[in-house]
């Protein structure tokens, strides 16, 4: 019931979604905040318990690995990628398309401790998600080779 979804950034649809929203009678429920600087963004994330990312299509969303750097717990959409983010419900939730394939997810999230989760997604974004630790590791792995 204190549930509220944060939607971030701007683009064509905002309107579109905006008054959707409105229609539906949950204004109170969704808040559009446009775009945010980093000081911001952190701000909403510190409040987060869950992050949902559910395109049909993409890659390794850097949202999500943000989200996760934040201690975020995962929902996504059924992509290889973010199958590959979060393995065995190890990091969050795969949340199938579909109406029925909806049903459980409450129970589902329910039966994830969203504490543990949040130190673990913080550690594997510091392990395995950080650009600097991995050139690094290259670098190196190619010194190692030539010599």
């Amino acid at each position: 019931p204190e549930a509220q979804l944060v939607v971030a950034n701007d683009g064509s649809l905002r309107a579109g979604l905006e008054a959707d929203v409105a229609a539906r009678g949950l204004a109170g429920k969704v808040r559009f905040v446009g775009r945010l600087d980093a000081r911001e963004q952190a701000a909403h994330y510190a409040r987060a318990t869950w992050f949902l990312s559910l395109p049909q299509s993409d890659s390794v969303s850097v949202s999500v690995l943000e989200a996760m750097a934040h201690g975020c717990v995962l929902l996504l959409s059924d992509l290889a990628a973010n199958r590959e983010l979060i393995g065995d419900s190890a990091r969050g939730l795969i949340v199938a398309d579909g109406g029925r394939a909806l049903d459980d997810l409450p129970a589902r999230m329910a039966a994830l401790d969203a504490g543990r989760l949040a130190v673990v997604n913080r550690d594997w974004v510091a392990a395995n998600g950080l650009f600097e630790p991995h050139v690094q590791r290259f670098l190196t792995r190619l010194r190692e080779l030539s010599t």
